[in-house]
């Protein structure tokens, strides 16, 4: 709490429209979708290009408390470096003993699989706030466009999600087109950065998706002494 009152915090929560997501380079939207914006500010601002303090354990916090965060990451749930691609599935059928490749494997209280196409070895799935750290830190979170998070039900099997899916939504955000079949797969919504990693934004593809989620973030930023505004 001392270094929430001594570098003040406020978060802001906004609804957005089509022409305003493509703005802000969150992607384009289908008639009718909407997507919510997660942004923040800190007085004074910080010097580096870092998330401000506290905001990482925040939202791994309260993002790991309303579904699991399948994300591209170069980090295993334990903290080891993940192998490259063209060594993971190799990898994985060590570390689990059998399976076909690119089958979600466990491992502790995560899964994780590899992916060919992106320069991130391993589709990471966790509900655990330490593991969903690894999203925000500076080298992965100043990937810009690599940063996409796919929210599926907690305590289960993630889907089947296809390398190609993941490969389009990372590159092209192009969610009029991506919806419909990321919605057969089953997921809750899905979360991608704007320009520098600057602001978060949320599609929700469930209903009342997007009201769990702001709940969770403002419990969460009201806990640690800061602002919260609900520009909805």
């Amino acid at each position: 709490m001392a270094n929430s009152i001594a570098n003040p915090l406020s978060l802001t929560w906004s609804r957005l429209d089509g022409e305003q997501t493509r703005e802000l380079q969150l992607g384009t939207l289908a008639p009718g979708q909407s997507m919510y914006r997660l942004s923040w500010a800190q007085n004074p601002t910080p010097v580096d290009e870092s998330l401000p303090s506290g905001l990482v354990d925040a939202l791994s916090k309260a993002l790991c408390s309303v579904a699991g965060l399948s994300f591209l990451s170069e980090t295993l749930p334990d903290g080891q470096d993940a192998p490259r691609a063209s060594s993971a599935t190799g990898w994985l059928r060590r570390l689990a003993g059998q399976g076909a490749e690119h089958e979600w494997q466990r491992q502790g209280n995560a899964w994780i699989r590899p992916i060919d196409g992106l320069n991130e070895p391993v589709l990471l799935c966790t509900d655990n706030p330490m593991h969903a750290r690894s999203l925000f830190l500076i080298g992965a979170w100043h990937l810009a466009a690599s940063q996409v998070v796919f929210f599926c039900t907690r305590d289960a099997m993630p889907p089947p999600l296809p390398d190609a899916l993941v490969r389009r939504a990372a590159r092209s955000k192009d969610w009029s087109s991506l919806t419909p079949e990321i919605s057969r797969l089953g997921l809750q919504g899905v979360l991608t950065q704007g320009h520098d990693g600057a602001y978060l934004g949320l599609l929700p593809l469930t209903p009342d998706f997007e009201q769990c989620v702001a709940r969770a973030v403002a419990d969460e930023a009201k806990a640690r002494g800061w602002q919260w505004n609900d520009a909805t």
